[in-house]
């Protein structure tokens, strides 16, 4: 979303089409479902869009760098509270 609130259509290019571009996509999804859903589903996800672009999400940073944006996501959100997070880490 822009800051204006308009959604627009997004344009990412990776040299192959698969690391940056398949791993974008698995946020876009993820992030759709736990505004939705409140499911984050990110493994489910990545192993749906890595059947359709062989070699996506093929590193642990991915799947690292997804994950943190998403906890980032549902704090900003609201949908969970700093609070719990710094329970559960204990």
């Amino acid at each position: 979303m822009m800051k204006n609130g308009n959604m627009g259509p997004i344009c990412l290019l990776c040299p192959t089409g698969v690391h940056r571009s398949g791993t974008y996509a698995v946020l876009d999804i993820v992030l759709d479902r736990v505004t939705a859903e409140k499911k984050v589903g990110l493994l489910e996800t990545a192993s749906i869009v890595r059947k359709q672009r062989y070699g996506c999400m093929s590193y642990y940073s991915h799947y690292s760098h997804v994950a943190d944006l998403i906890v980032r996501y549902a704090i900003a959100t609201g949908i969970v509270d700093i609070g719990q997070i710094k329970q559960q880490q204990e």
